[in-house]
C-alpha cells in the first residue's frame, strides 16, 4: 500500500486538486474486478490515507492488453486525460475462469 500512502501524501499537500484511480481492464478480466479494485484503493485513501471522500474519484476506462492503474491529480478546472493506449474492443475481452475466487479475494482483502 505503499503507493497510496505516497499518493495520500501528495493529495495533502495539494490543496483543491481531485484525485483519480483510472483504471483499464485487460483482456482477461473479471466482470466487476477493476471496479472492485478501484472502489478498494479510494476507500483505503479516504479511511486510512485522511482524504475527504469528495476528492477522491475512480473511473473505469474500458480495455487493453493489461490490467493497469493510473494515480494522477487533477486541478480544478481541468480535465481528466485518457492515460491508457492502447486499447481493444469490448468483444475481444473475455472472462477469466477463476473470477469467482478472485472476487472473493477482491472483497474479503483489509488494509
Amino acid at each position: 500500500m505503499a503507493r497510496l500512502d505516497s499518493f495520500a501524501i501528495q493529495i495533502k499537500n495539494t490543496p483543491g486538486v481531485t484525485a483519480y484511480i483510472s483504471i483499464i481492464n485487460g483482456e482477461e478480466f473479471c466482470p466487476g474486478e477493476g471496479q472492485a479494485r478501484a472502489v478498494r484503493a479510494r476507500d483505503y485513501l479516504i479511511k486510512r490515507g485522511g482524504i475527504p471522500w469528495n476528492r477522491v474519484m475512480w473511473r473505469d476506462w474500458g480495455f487493453s492488453t493489461e490490467f493497469l492503474v493510473a494515480l494522477e491529480l487533477v486541478p480544478p478546472g481541468y480535465a481528466v486525460y485518457d492515460p491508457f493506449s492502447p486499447r481493444i474492443p469490448a468483444s475481444e475481452a473475455r472472462p477469466r475462469p477463476d473470477c469467482v475466487k478472485i472476487m472473493k479475494e477482491i472483497r474479503g482483502s483489509k488494509f
